[in-house]
């Protein structure tokens, strides 16, 4: 994160599938996917469900995004500016990796080719005032993501990191919206109560 900003980063990991292509021109292997996708609801993540909205990455920070495998920076597999390419469409963010000629790079192809690894997770920071809960008529919370500061790294993963820590920020938020809930309805309830009994004591 720039200039010192300490909002916590996070982690999602997604099922859209990848693809292993060889480009035919340079004979350079290729990985290419969705690192994220709009408008979609996630599993329960620890009490609460996610999505992303359609805007949410209108002024997100693009300018330094690196490909990583399983989030590890020792074995990196690209680079805005590089051989990383990113664009945003109206499904979601695509990305575009060509691998640099590295073993472990050459594996990660070979697995994903295979059908070993089908995931990909994004590492980002949510915007100060980025996002919005809600309870849908089930009871269950729901995080609506609007705005995304910086997307820091798209990884192909071999096990989904979005458990534990890397939900901690939005279960504080989310304890904070139960909170505010609480509050609201304690007042509403105090103010009800104060109508009740002006109203008994007009009769």
């Amino acid at each position: 994160m720039k200039g010192g900003d300490r909002r916590m980063r996070e982690i999602r990991t997604v099922n859209f599938e990848m693809r292993a292509l060889t480009n035919q021109e340079s004979n350079q292997k290729v990985i290419s996917g969705y690192a994220l996708e709009f408008n979609t609801l996630s599993d329960d993540l620890g009490g609460f469900r996610e999505t992303l909205s359609q805007t949410c990455l209108q002024s997100t920070d693009l300018s330094d995004v690196r490909c990583l495998f399983n989030h590890d920076p020792n074995m990196i597999l690209g680079r805005t500016g590089k051989n990383l390419e990113l664009t945003i469409d109206q499904k979601g963010l695509y990305f575009s990796c060509t691998l640099p000629d590295r073993d472990y790079a050459n594996n990660v192809y070979q697995n994903i080719q295979d059908g070993l690894i089908n995931q990909c997770s994004f590492g980002f920071v949510v915007a100060d005032g980025g996002e919005a809960w809600s309870e849908d008529g089930n009871g269950d919370y729901i995080r609506t993501i609007t705005n995304i500061a910086e997307i820091f790294d798209v990884s192909p993963v071999t096990v989904p990191a979005y458990r534990q820590t890397s939900v901690e920020a939005a279960q504080r938020s989310l304890n904070i919206f139960k909170q505010k809930q609480s509050e609201t309805r304690n007042n509403a309830i105090k103010l009800a109560k104060i109508k009740l009994k002006l109203a008994e004591l007009d009769i």
